[in-house]
């Protein structure tokens, strides 16, 4: 196998790393990395054909969580995280076509929207209504993985409860434990609510509820924005204009149109149009905000908001993807 781990491999993988990346323990840029690759990659490549090779230290960085707590990740050296991806590269090669297709995590041409319309699917027909939401404790500062939650969904109650507690006693023998406070089981079917009882799950930065539909003949699931994260996104458009605050119109108008076709084509799906509204709204309210601080007298009202937005127009919130394109999305 890796007799495929080639300079050339590993070339492309070096180029495909953001110049803007953190650098390692050893303080070496992408760009340092890439213009000296000619002479850093032989040995080390050397090294792993003859089985000698011993990965650097990893410089370990603890991230914000938005429970308040911190999330510790590792940054590997440069030239070790292009070789990293070029043996992803290989085994994806080898073994993609083992995975199931409603195996999600970082599959090639495979993402959360899948993941979100199988849910769809699964709910709609399969009556799937209760879900079992995983969050492992401590999951990457335990053990070396890609994922410390998950989602899972049962045909019935008593399904759940088994699945969660044949989980903890299987997580204990590798020394894991579920987070409780994270760790949620919901009764999704429909009923009236009392206004104690869970009655949403959490995933990929949605809130998936089970309503009545728009006839009031059926039930829906409607995916909506999680709170935190529209919080988030929010705070990160607000430091953005401000940081662009002094300059041009136009050049702002490019970077938030960037910034919402990102937002956009993420949470534009089933259910969530008002959260994408009320995103864009916000975006047109603090734009106009900052744009009257550039000076004494510069405010700029309503009237005159309305004349920039046709010469420089924010890009129209939007559903990607509706009810009726979510079959294109579904893996089972």
């Amino acid at each position: 196998m890796l007799h495929h781990l080639t300079p050339e491999l590993v070339g492309q993988c070096l180029a495909r790393i953001p110049l803007k990346s953190a650098p390692g323990v050893d303080g070496m840029t992408a760009k340092q990395a890439l213009d000296n690759v000619d002479w850093l990659l032989p040995s080390q490549l050397d090294a792993i054909h003859k089985g000698k090779y011993e990965a650097p230290p990893v410089r370990r960085v603890l991230i914000p969580k938005s429970n308040g707590g911190q999330r510790p990740i590792g940054v590997p050296q440069v030239i070790d995280r292009a070789i990293q991806a070029g043996m992803a590269k290989i085994l994806n090669e080898i073994y993609e076509q083992d995975f199931l297709p409603c195996s999600f995590g970082f599959r090639p041409k495979i993402g959360c929207h899948h993941a979100l319309a199988t849910i769809n699917e699964l709910q709609y027909k399969w009556k799937l209504n209760y879900a079992l939401e995983v969050d492992i404790r401590d999951f990457f500062g335990s053990l070396k993985h890609d994922a410390d939650d998950f989602l899972i969904l049962c045909k019935n109650k008593e399904d759940m409860e088994s699945v969660k507690t044949l989980l903890i006693a299987r997580f204990a023998q590798f020394g894991l434990s579920l987070a409780e406070e994270k760790t949620h089981t919901t009764d999704l079917t429909p009923r009236s609510n009392s206004g104690k009882d869970r009655r949403r799950i959490s995933f990929l930065g949605f809130n998936i509820l089970r309503v009545p539909n728009r006839n009031g003949t059926g039930i829906k699931t409607v995916f909506q924005t999680e709170g935190k994260r529209f919080t988030r996104a929010k705070a990160q458009m607000k430091e953005k204009m401000f940081k662009m605050m002094h300059v041009d119109v136009g050049t702002q108008a490019k970077v938030l149109n960037s910034t919402l076709i990102g937002h956009l084509n993420y949470y534009g799906i089933a259910g969530n149009l008002k959260h994408i509204q009320n995103f864009w709204d916000f975006t047109k309210r603090y734009w106009r905000r900052c744009l009257s601080r550039r000076s004494q007298n510069g405010a700029v009202n309503w009237e005159k908001m309305d004349e920039l937005l046709k010469k420089y127009p924010l890009i129209s919130p939007r559903i990607k993807i509706p009810y009726q394109a979510m079959n294109q999305y579904v893996r089972l």
